[in-house]
């Protein structure tokens, strides 16, 4: 009988209306039948009407819990994957360390969804490191030697001197389906060999930028510009 509840009400709502619609002569009844109808319809309705918010309240008893413990599911499953694919599947040597950053709109900013250490981790603003500058022109942005470091980028003194070990820095903007930003991979060294930046290293950087992208929107599902991963 509870499944059928919502049905139940929606078609009390309208019998009484219905009604004197398909039969508008009853509107010349009497006053004491028709207030007769409206006293045996309106229990209905209000019968009908806990029946239907209850069965509501219990399915989400059932759904909610359920739902916070999937999306919590794919939140780990996600970070274990990124850690994997960031760490040793990215074919180039150790030196390199990668990053992910997605976009939260409220703090128009880029927060850390990976980092290697989260100690290590720090928000960018968009305009502001390679990696701000990447998500502010929508395009793959590097650095190499000083200017990783000093003010080319827009770093403040204590930035420059915490990122002053850095030899190169690329920042490459990962997109969904629809062409939106929704990331950035940055990837980093304190040794420059040129191998993040060559013809193999942006084939990796990519390649590495597109699986990432997949885990955010098929499995974590970002799939828009927001903060992700918390």
């Amino acid at each position: 009988m509870s499944a059928w509840a919502p049905l139940v009400f929606a078609m009390s709502l309208v019998a009484l209306p219905a009604l004197f619609t398909l039969f508008p002569e009853m509107t010349d009844a009497p006053l004491w039948v028709r207030a007769l109808i409206v006293g045996i319809w309106l229990p209905i309705v209000a019968r009908t009407s806990r029946r239907a918010l209850t069965q509501s309240e219990q399915v989400e008893e059932l759904i909610g819990p359920a739902l916070d413990r999937r999306q919590q599911q794919k939140i780990l499953a996600s970070r274990r994957l990124l850690l994997l694919l960031l760490t040793e599947k990215t074919r180039l040597p150790s030196h390199y360390k990668f990053r992910l950053y997605t976009f939260d709109p409220e703090r128009q900013a880029l927060m850390p969804a990976y980092a290697p250490e989260e100690s290590d981790a720090e928000s960018w603003q968009l305009g502001y490191g390679v990696t701000g500058q990447a998500w502010k022109r929508g395009e793959y942005v590097t650095a190499r030697g000083d200017d990783v470091s000093n003010g080319t980028f827009g770093l403040t003194p204590q930035q420059q001197t915490r990122y002053h070990h850095l030899k190169i820095v690329a920042a490459l903007p990962i997109r969904n389906d629809r062409d939106q930003m929704i990331a950035i991979l940055t990837g980093s060294s304190p040794i420059d060999d040129g191998r993040l930046i060559n013809q193999d290293g942006w084939d990796r950087h990519q390649e590495l930028a597109q699986i990432a992208g997949r885990i955010l929107m098929d499995i974590a599902r970002i799939d828009v510009p927001r903060a992700g991963l918390r």
